[in-house]
């Protein structure tokens, strides 16, 4: 019984990270910056000159977490759908 409970603990755990289930393309309102999310857990972001850098991305509940060399950063979902970034308010375009 105990085993069960268990796995049955680890099974709920488990589904409170959605992973990844963002797909398309933000640019965030302040930057100009281009997000582009992939449903494999990576986004492509492109900076100024058509700078491109890939990194992997993790979401859970209303955050995404960008995975970059220098740490994480939360990106927060916003009631309107875009997200809430040290760039600006993402929006969604495509």
């Amino acid at each position: 019984m105990k085993t069960l409970c268990a796995l049955g603990l680890g099974l709920m755990l488990a589904g409170c990270d959605s992973g990844p289930d963002i797909e398309g393309t933000y640019v965030a309102d302040q930057s100009g910056f281009e997000f582009i999310f992939n449903d494999d857990g990576t986004v492509r972001m492109i900076g100024f000159f058509d700078q491109a850098v890939e990194f992997d991305y993790e979401t859970s509940d209303n955050e995404v977490k960008l995975v970059t060399p220098e740490g994480r950063v939360v990106l927060t979902r916003l009631e309107n759908g875009n997200f809430d970034s040290p760039w600006g308010e993402m929006v969604r375009q495509r």
